[in-house]
């Protein structure tokens, strides 16, 4: 274990796998929740079917930031997957695919997740979460920005989700 890290709490031998690959973690008759993260590449999806098969969740992305331009997409299945996920009865979280190199475009980021969850606000369950990746090797626009700049990125980010009254996370 790394000096000062907490040991992760979890007992191995309480994952199981199911017979559709899937992990599941169950401890003193305790079992965590199973979700799915959505955006429009799934297309389509059948949110009963979804509820149906165990499924207790869903993450679904709003948008996301290019990594070689830095342009601004708002995910167009978004308010489809949101609709059909809360008349499937799952819990409903969000999040943003962020590729931001300055605290500006972080919160520009935050602030167009908050504004498309807005009709939905009595509905998020779970957290609205930053999924900053880094992307495209040298030929993205966040080749050599410092980490300390990416992580201040994120806790704007974040900072800015709170405000807004929902529990902010981190991919």
């Amino acid at each position: 274990p790394l000096e000062g890290m907490p040991v992760n709490p979890y007992d191995r031998s309480a994952f199981t796998q199911d017979s559709q690959g899937r992990i599941h973690y169950e401890k003193d008759g305790k079992r965590a929740k199973t979700g799915v993260d959505v955006s429009t590449y799934q297309k389509d999806i059948d949110w009963q079917a979804v509820a149906g098969d165990g499924i207790d969740f869903a993450i679904i992305r709003a948008g996301n930031r290019t990594y070689g331009s830095g342009l601004l997409f708002e995910d167009s299945y978004f308010h489809r997957n949101m609709q059909g996920a809360i008349a499937a009865g799952l819990d409903v979280g969000a999040y943003f695919f962020s590729n931001a190199i300055t605290l500006e475009e972080a919160v520009e980021e935050a602030d167009l997740l908050i504004s498309k969850l807005e009709p939905y606000r009595q509905h998020i369950t779970y957290p609205v979460v930053c999924d900053w990746e880094y992307l495209g090797g040298n030929q993205s626009r966040a080749y050599g920005v410092d980490a300390k700049i990416i992580t201040q990125c994120v806790a704007a980010f974040c900072q800015r989700v709170e405000e807004a009254g929902y529990q902010p996370m981190f991919y």
